[in-house]
């Protein structure tokens, strides 16, 4: 996870943990598997799943607020840039 997590993802939020970790987890039971059988069950679970209510929207920059994992009334320490932070001057 941790070298996937710095190989694969920018800037991985914590806050997407649970998917992050969803998605290694398929990646590993399927990892023997042909390309053609590995579309036709993500088609599968995609038409039998519906509408999901926490990616709805998120092209369209409606993020969630909170980790689904992480228990309290405050949001989970981002990683990655601040909204807002500047850029550091180079070397």
């Amino acid at each position: 996870m941790r070298r996937t997590a710095e190989g694969v993802y920018l800037s991985a939020s914590n806050k997407y943990r649970k998917d992050y970790a969803a998605e290694q987890a398929w990646r590993e039971d399927g990892r023997r598997l042909s390309t053609g059988r590995k579309v036709a069950h993500l088609f599968r679970v995609v038409m039998s799943v519906g509408r999901s209510l926490w990616w709805c929207g998120y092209s369209q920059g409606r993020h969630r607020e909170n980790e689904l994992l992480f228990e309290g009334a405050g949001a989970a320490p981002g990683r990655g840039k601040q909204v807002g932070a500047k850029r550091k001057p180079p070397r």
